[in-house]
């Protein structure tokens, strides 16, 4: 049986197979150029079955209701446009990991997603948790300084205003005086740029706090760092300063599926139909 995972991202829309093939296309930011790449792929491939991950509040009926980093792509209904299992990034990346990379093995796996924006998806016994509506786990809008720098979403102070590829930029352009895209500034980073440096320990900070909070509350097994900005900063699990009970055991490990992480969790689970958790 063919299976095709499909991750939407803001610049692209990532596919997958379980047996292996995966690639990505760029999107034109639209609503309609997402909807026909995935109707494209889906002609090309042929799966008998389809799952989607994409990025914000995805609701149980498979319709994207919230999504700060997708805009264009809020009140689609991608359930009803492909029959397929739809589910939030983060949470497909959670799964992804606990089925075939760094959570493999755990009971509780909790999976942070990191780019464009901040998610966090969960994993527990084998049954992705989704919440009464479908829309659970939102990290990236949990408040880490009030009334502070303002999120995509809006309010101010969210921790994807302090760690995300948008946040970063901004943080840098305050430091440095000069634009810059995030490829650039975490290749200066590398280099050992100072004020690379020192935006990228700042956001850092913010990240521990925020993952410190989450183990403090769901004490997952291990913490899975999936998306771009956990590769492209190479040490950045060594700068989580994370402020817990020194009973808290967690493991702290990057995503072994890389970037495919979500679209291959989106495969799984439209393969394995697990249980969803608080649905």
């Amino acid at each position: 049986m063919g299976v095709l995972g499909l991750d939407i991202g803001g610049t692209f829309v990532k596919w997958a197979e379980v047996e292996g093939r995966r690639g990505k296309v760029r999107t034109d930011r639209s609503a309609e150029g997402v909807i026909s790449i995935i109707r494209r792929l889906i002609d090309e491939k042929k799966p008998d079955r389809v799952g989607i991950a994409v990025a914000g509040l995805v609701d149980l009926s498979g319709r994207l209701r919230h999504s700060p980093n997708l805009r264009w792509m809020e009140g689609t209904n991608l359930r009803e446009e492909f029959d397929a299992v739809v589910i939030n990034d983060a949470t497909a990346a959670a799964y992804g990991e606990y089925r075939a990379g760094a959570g493999r093995g755990k009971r509780v796996v909790l999976a942070i997603t990191l780019g464009t924006g901040l998610g966090g998806g969960l994993v527990v016994n084998g049954m992705p948790f989704v919440g009464a509506d479908g829309v659970a786990l939102e990290p990236g809008h949990i408040i880490v300084n009030p009334g502070g720098d303002e999120c995509n979403c809006g309010r101010k102070g969210c921790l994807e205003a302090y760690f995300s590829s948008y946040a970063i930029e901004r943080g840098y352009l305050r430091i440095k005086g000069e634009e810059a895209g995030i490829e650039e500034i975490t290749r200066r980073y590398r280099e050992g740029e100072k004020e690379a440096i020192e935006v990228v320990r700042r956001a850092a900070k913010y990240l521990s706090i925020g993952i410190s909070n989450l183990i403090m509350i769901i004490n997952p097994d291990v913490v899975v760092l999936a998306g771009g900005l956990a590769f492209d900063i190479p040490d950045l699990i060594d700068l989580l300063a994370l402020d817990v009970f020194s009973v808290q055991k967690t493991e702290i490990r990057r995503a072994e599926l890389g970037e495919y992480s979500g679209a291959l969790g989106a495969a799984f689970i439209a393969s394995d139909k697990p249980k969803l958790l608080g649905a």
